[in-house]
């Protein structure tokens, strides 16, 4: 399960903070650009932020294209969220409303939304050789890391066993369900009533564009740059404007425009109430999203053989070990972890890789819900297999390994700029052997 964390911070100024007044520019109705924030809950706990600028005569007509865009959130909260009792997604995970067929199958309706999300995760899964898989969910419980339970000491009496993770995999695997389409209604099958799906983490993608497409056919939007908890969108450019007050009222005007910039949070300090950005770059293509995966948010510790959310001042012969929210669907552990082959039998019987291992992973493709799915699947690749699978797909980004080093696949330039004295930065970085970066 992916990461609902605030992983790729956007850096967007807002109009009345850019230029003045100057000579060269159109005090016209049709040159006019204003702007409407988005600011809404969704799917439970996350939320959209952002700005959509408007241009033209009907640059103020902003509020339909907002309300529409919320509309569609709530649309998708019903449809794929394993919280609301309303949604096809928690139906078929608490067995309601199924239709037995006579071969064993059982049949639960669901929405187009969920039904394209199921869609692209079959064919997700296959290209990510596996790494990806909604059927996870039965390992999630286990783990204790669905919303609310992982940062809840309530839910972690103790590590699941070995044989409890093993159990809970057997319901795993898109083999366990079955996706159909029958006289324009849609299901979602199964015969283990175990079976679990979780679409989250492809959700906000998916949601991010399918915003893009409301965007699109509004004639009055200029451009726009949103976040869904993190999957940060931009269309078209960031207006630079002059303003002028006409009648005591401040008005702006289209004098420029220059790309959008987005930033990735530094992994190293995700325990900061404001995590810094560790590097920025512009969004140089006319629509794309960026977004990042990682270790650092959403996880919890085992420390001595209890839990600990925030560990502090550790001593060097504590044992440690970390358990991130993002399931490998291959071994049924959290990601860069393994199995202990000296003690299986113990309270604790994981422990972390320390080979090849990623705590950021950073996307960037014109769809959303790819990036999402991407982001997750190179986490659990490591470093080299990562690496090796973008090239190999022409796929941009920029990873950073536990220990400091990057592999940068990034189009755009990087840059940093660390001015709170802080010794890290991305130019402390050692090249990735073997990368040829």
């Amino acid at each position: 399960m992916k990461r609902f964390a605030v992983l790729v911070l956007s850096i967007c100024l807002s109009l009345t903070a850019m230029f003045g007044c100057s000579g060269g520019v159109s005090y016209t109705a049709d040159n006019e650009i204003a702007a409407v924030a988005f600011a809404k809950t969704i799917f439970g706990d996350l939320y959209i932020t952002g700005n959509l600028y408007g241009y033209g005569e009907n640059a103020s007509d902003l509020d339909g294209v907002r309300n529409e865009v919320y509309t569609l959130l709530d649309t998708l909260d019903k449809s794929v969220s394993t919280k609301n009792a309303n949604s096809g997604v928690y139906k078929f995970n608490h067995n309601e409303g199924g239709i037995p067929d006579s071969d064993g199958w059982v049949r639960y309706p669901i929405d187009r939304h969920a039904y394209r999300m199921l869609r692209n995760a079959c064919e997700l899964n296959e290209e990510t050789n596996g790494y990806f898989d909604p059927t996870v969910y039965p390992l999630m419980k286990v783990w204790g890391l669905r919303t609310g339970e992982w940062n809840d000491k309530a839910f972690h009496a103790a590590l699941p066993k070995l044989s409890e993770i093993a159990e809970a995999k057997s319901h795993c695997g898109l083999d366990k369900i079955e996706v159909t389409e029958q006289d324009g209604v849609f299901y979602v099958a199964k015969q283990d009533p175990l079976a679990m799906i979780d679409l989250g983490a492809q959700a906000k993608g998916y949601a991010a564009d399918r915003i893009r497409e409301i965007l699109d056919e509004a004639p009055q939007v200029y451009s726009s740059m949103y976040s869904l908890s993190g999957n940060v969108y931009a269309t078209g450019k960031f207006p630079i404007v002059a303003d002028r007050t006409e009648n005591g009222v401040k008005r702006h005007y289209l004098k420029d425009s220059e790309d959008f910039n987005t930033g990735i949070l530094d992994p190293f300090l995700a325990d900061s109430v404001v995590p810094p950005a560790l590097l920025g770059f512009p969004v140089r293509a006319e629509a794309a999203s960026v977004v990042t995966s990682g270790d650092y948010i959403r996880r919890y510790y085992w420390v001595n053989g209890e839990y600990v959310l925030y560990p502090r001042d550790l001593d060097p012969n504590d044992r440690v070990t970390e358990f991130c929210h993002i399931i490998d669907p291959k071994t049924g552990y959290p990601c860069n972890v393994n199995a202990t082959a000296s003690d299986p039998s113990s309270e604790n019987p994981y422990e972390n890789g320390e080979e090849d291992r990623l705590t950021s992973v950073t996307i960037v493709n014109e769809s959303s819900e790819r990036a999402d799915v991407y982001a997750t699947a190179v986490m659990l690749m490591g470093m080299t297999e990562g690496v090796a699978w973008m090239r190999k797909k022409g796929i941009e980004g920029f990873l950073i390994g536990k220990d400091g080093q990057y592999a940068d696949l990034l189009d755009a330039p990087v840059s940093t700029d660390r001015k709170d004295g802080y010794s890290f930065s991305l130019y402390d970085f050692s090249p990735f052997e073997g990368l040829g970066i």
